[in-house]
């Protein structure tokens, strides 16, 4: 496969949009129902607002958190639903066009420190209290549960579910495979980093 990163002419497609139709599948440009799993701090927002216009508000739900099956219940109402989702082993999402954005996990994990730190109130939040007390120099080997879920790759552990078979063993190593092998069942799989190109995609 081409290097995704190098420049590209203007008589040719960017190279994301090479890879995407290289290692995704792709289906009718105009798919009847769109799930769009939002991982926080990835410019989701944004993303959620674009497919807005696309669609009309009036059909894409607001933003929602659960599981798959309650965000695919809502498509008897909406053709595009946007939602924090949580995955359980094997989950059914044939009926539904996927979409994800991903981001680089360092830049992702301090932008999402930063929001605890700075816009969620320390009252109100577990996760906030500790984020405001951490020390990154100090507690980025922390063996600490707590900590290690604010500054470990959670899209690893957030993607793993949907291709686990809710028995096997997971360590890091194949929590990561796992991860890899779910976001192949996604129809498009953006990039922060690259969000105009994976907005072109989309429209």
């Amino acid at each position: 496969m081409r290097d995704i990163h190098a420049d590209a002419s203007p008589d040719r497609e960017p190279p994301l949009t090479r890879a995407f139709r290289h290692w995704f599948r792709r289906q009718p440009a105009t798919p009847s129902h769109v799930l769009f799993d939002h991982i926080p701090k990835t410019g989701g927002m944004s993303l959620h607002a674009v497919l807005q216009s696309l669609f009309g508000s009036d059909r894409c739900s607001p933003i929602l958190t659960g599981s798959v099956d309650e965000a695919c219940a809502e498509f008897a109402r909406y053709r595009c639903v946007t939602s924090h989702l949580y995955f359980h082993p094997q989950a059914d999402l044939r009926d539904a066009w996927l979409l994800t954005v991903l981001r680089d996990p360092v830049e992702r994990a301090l932008s999402y420190l930063a929001y605890l730190r700075y816009e969620v109130p320390a009252s109100g939040s577990a996760d906030a209290q500790r984020a405001r007390s951490l020390d990154l120099a100090s507690d980025i080997d922390s063996a600490d549960p707590q900590t290690l879920q604010l500054l470990s790759n959670t899209m690893v552990a957030h993607f793993a579910p949907l291709a686990w078979n809710g028995s096997d063993t997971l360590d890091d190593t194949r929590s990561l495979a796992l991860a890899k092998e779910a976001l192949r069942r996604f129809d498009l799989v953006g990039l922060t980093e690259r969000m105009d190109e994976t907005v072109d995609l989309l429209c």
